[in-house]
């Protein structure tokens, strides 16, 4: 018969009956070694993908910088030195654009000596299209309208084809232009026998000039506003300048 004596013995050298085996403890070590190991991979993965992103950040140029240049272009060096788009409706040039302008005209056609109307503004518009030779320098045709106006007891209206360089700086959100050609243009002018004005029809070459501001609201659209004055001849000899003050959309290719 197994007293108390012969069971305090037992467990003391064999353990108690009913408790459950103790587990070998390298096994729990290698676990934590493997869990380590594979944090501390993860951890060096994502660092050296946050330094790649950086680096690429620091010496890739930004959406933002392109859209100041217009689209399709390419930057040649980490610089950030603008290639532009090789697209232009114009023979010879790039960075190609087109644009349409609404304004008022202002004549300075003469309303002769009798008491007659003689209105001076109408509204006018123009279409045209350019592109650049390079950063500053471009090449632009365009089509303008100055409506038409009463003045001496009849009607007076001009509107001509013009072929203009371009000269512009263009900035961080605004451009600067200046335009100055040649217009071909037609004058049709209708008046009151007593008011002493030649009357008729008359086609000729004279000087176009253009200056403007534009603000650049993304790689394609610009809208600026511009004073525009063309000089036309006028039946009977004479010249007259013809001008408009316009605000302008322009579309980069």
């Amino acid at each position: 018969m197994t007293t108390e004596k012969d069971l305090k013995m037992h467990v003391r050298h064999h353990g108690h009956p009913c408790a459950a085996p103790a587990r070998p403890a390298t096994g729990r070590t290698g676990l934590c070694l493997i869990l380590g190991t594979c944090v501390l991979a993860a951890t060096a993965h994502a660092q050296a993908g946050a330094s790649s992103t950086s680096g690429s950040s620091a010496t890739e140029p930004s959406l933002a910088a392109q859209d100041q240049h217009g689209t399709g272009g390419s930057y040649a060096s980490a610089g950030g030195s603008y290639a532009g788009s090789d697209y232009s409706w114009i023979p010879y040039t790039r960075r190609g654009y087109m644009g349409i302008s609404l304004g008022k005209s202002d004549y300075a056609t003469p309303c002769g000596q009798a008491p007659l109307s003689c209105e001076n503004r109408d509204r006018a518009f123009a279409l045209y299209t350019g592109g650049m030779f390079n950063d500053f320098l471009g090449l632009e045709l365009g089509l303008r309208h100055y409506g038409k106006v009463d003045r001496a007891g009849g009607e007076a209206r001009a509107y001509g084809a013009n072929l203009s360089l371009v000269g512009m700086v263009d900035m961080e959100n605004i451009n600067v232009y200046a335009k100055a050609g040649v217009i071909y243009g037609h004058t049709k002018i209708s008046a009151d026998p007593l008011s002493g004005v030649s009357t008729g029809t008359k086609n000729g070459w004279g000087p176009s000039a253009t200056i403007g501001v534009g603000f650049n609201f993304n790689r394609n659209f610009t809208v600026a506003i511009e004073r525009n004055r063309d000089r036309f001849k006028l039946p009977g000899g004479a010249s007259s300048y013809v001008q408009s003050t316009a605000v302008a959309l322009k579309y980069r290719f």
